[in-house]
This record gives structure tokens, sequence and C-alpha cells, in this order.
């Protein structure tokens, strides 16, 4: 295991901001929007989805695309952080 995170750039077409995000390792992603943390992903081997968790370790829900799993959980970020619709 590495540890130099690699940076993937992505811009949400469903939210107003913009997040960061990082893979940790093969399968793990971490989010984060102006320096507070949004989540995390991770795709376990042999599985076709990938697992949204927010902040907190909630599941958010599974995922058939990175970019889908990543869109969840910028727009949840966005409604918690008060720029998203109330």
């Amino acid at each position: 295991m590495s540890s130099t995170a690699e940076m993937i750039p992505f811009t949400p077409a469903l939210a107003a901001e913009d997040a960061n995000w990082a893979r940790v390792e093969e399968g793990f992603y971490v989010g984060n929007h102006a320096g507070v943390f949004i989540g995390y992903i991770e795709k376990q081997p042999g599985v076709n989805h990938f697992a949204a968790h927010d902040g907190e370790a909630n599941l958010l829900g599974r995922y058939a695309t990175l970019i889908e799993a990543m869109t969840a959980l910028t727009t949840g970020a966005s409604l918690r952080h008060g720029s998203g619709a109330a």
C-alpha cells in the first residue's frame, strides 16, 4: 500500500459546489469540500457496485459507477452544509 494519495478531479453535474477526491488505495476514495470531510466510497473485490458512505460512515447507497457514488456524496454534502435546497 502506497502512502501517496492520487488526486482525482471531479465536477458533479448535480451539485453547485466542487468536491476534491483522492484515491487512497485501489477501490477506496475519500472526498472533501472546503477542507470538510464529506465521506468515502469503497469498491470491494468481486462486487459490481460502489458503496458511498457519508462523513459519519452512514451508508448512503450502492451505485453502479464511481461517478454516481461521488455525485450522491457531493449532493448530500451540499444539503448538509446549507448551500443546497433545504
